[in-house]
């Protein structure tokens, strides 16, 4: 396009109007918006595409029942999660991908008063929002959910809290963003960034040049090894590791919730366990012992018949952290470099809305107010970032 030839200099010959950099699920939902509207993207993965975090995940849309408090980054999952009737939809008919999206919302379980307390008070300041969320006693709770621990104090239902497979949700963005006319390229690692006169011209990727007019840092928890991308984005890895059981028959509806654990369940029966919190360990997926059986301790204190399924599974994960666990979106202070990275827990709820403002972003040059809570620039001492966008359409 003519504007993007505008931007790039002479020296450079641009093979894409905009490169992604990561093939999980918030490069492959961008990759979708940002071909929709006409651009050229190539997407590069360093592995297979979506087989890192968006792989791990339980593919929980749960914003209610794991915010402390409200503010922008509430707001910003809400919207997200409103988007996901009519993305599922949207990917259904496009890929005929049944990412196995399911509405009956999430219990919340509190086991004795402190931990009623914590869940009430979160319960009382989303109900003077207008958020929905039902407080139930302990006999309502087990009315509503049988096998529940009969030793739960009391429960909330957040009913808008939903949850689908992250691993069919992943691949449909993938084959959509295909049919729209994005290149998806697996086993190509970028290791720099090409910067020419302080702008962003492209990347070389084993060891070839790929040049485009924009480029977008969406690599989770890898993004800040870019070479060349100075300052890098604060990410790092958080791992999770979670265990998938097969029981019988569905043991419930709802997501079931604790301070300690979660369970989501499968149509067909199966249940996804997790997910380990840890910190320090790297860039290790190693698969432990220990965690395992502490997340099962937990499981079946929170649902005892299931101690009656079946092993099926366990993997480990890395999540893409950031220093106060909020995702960064938005420019680099290199120009025509953009950030969409650190999801943490959240990078499927927030796939649809990261897609759709980061492509009004890169392809208008205009940013949408939602993403300025989440800009660089908090990490950099309060100094806006360096650099316009120029608008590629």
């Amino acid at each position: 396009m003519a504007s993007v030839a505008m931007t790039m200099a002479p020296s450079t010959t641009a093979t894409a109007d905009v490169i992604i950099i990561g093939g999980g699920v918030i490069g492959c939902s961008l990759a979708e918006a940002l071909a929709g509207e006409g651009l050229g993207v190539t997407l590069l993965e360093r592995g297979l595409i979506g087989r890192e975090a968006s792989w791990a995940a339980a593919g929980m849309l749960a914003p209610q029942s794991e915010m402390p408090e409200p503010g922008p980054y509430f707001d910003f999952c809400l919207a997200s999660r409103r988007l996901y009737p009519a993305v599922i939809e949207r990917l259904r008919e496009t890929t005929g991908i049944d990412p196995q999206y399911r509405d009956e919302g999430m219990l919340y379980a509190a086991f004795g008063e402190e931990e009623a307390a914590v869940i009430e008070t979160r319960a009382r300041w989303q109900q003077a929002l207008g958020v929905g969320a039902r407080l139930l006693t302990r006999e309502a709770a087990l009315e509503l959910e049988p096998n529940l621990s009969p030793a739960v104090a009391r429960a909330v239902v957040f009913e808008e809290d939903h949850q689908l497979d992250p691993r069919l949700l992943t691949q449909a963005y993938a084959i959509a963003a295909r049919r729209q006319g994005a290149r998806l390229r697996e086993c190509c690692p970028v290791g720099r960034a090409l910067i020419e006169g302080g702008r962003v011209v492209g990347v070389e990727c084993a060891g070839e040049r790929v040049c485009a007019g924009a480029v977008v840092l969406a690599g989770g928890c890898w993004s800040h090894q870019v070479e060349g991308v100075r300052p890098a984005p604060p990410t790092y890895p958080v791992k999770g590791q979670v265990i998938l059981l097969q029981a019988r028959a569905p043991l419930f509806e709802h997501v079931l919730h604790s301070a300690r654990v979660y369970l989501a369940p499968r149509r067909d029966g199966r249940v996804v366990v997790g997910a380990t919190e840890e910190h320090e360990a790297g860039f290790d997926k190693t698969i432990q012992a220990g965690a395992l059986g502490g997340l099962l301790r937990e499981a079946l204190a929170l649902a005892p018949p299931l101690a009656e399924a079946a092993w099926v599974d366990a993997w480990a994960g890395l999540r893409p952290g950031t220093p106060d666990r909020r995702p960064i979106l938005g420019r680099h202070p290199i120009e025509g470099l953009f950030l969409a990275t650190g999801h943490f827990r959240n990078g499927i709820l927030l796939a649809p809305m990261t897609a759709r403002l980061m492509a009004t972003l890169i392809a208008t040059g205009r940013l949408p107010e939602a993403l300025r809570p989440f800009g660089m620039e908090r990490f950099l001492g309060g100094e806006r970032a360096a650099g316009a966008a120029t608008a590629i359409a």
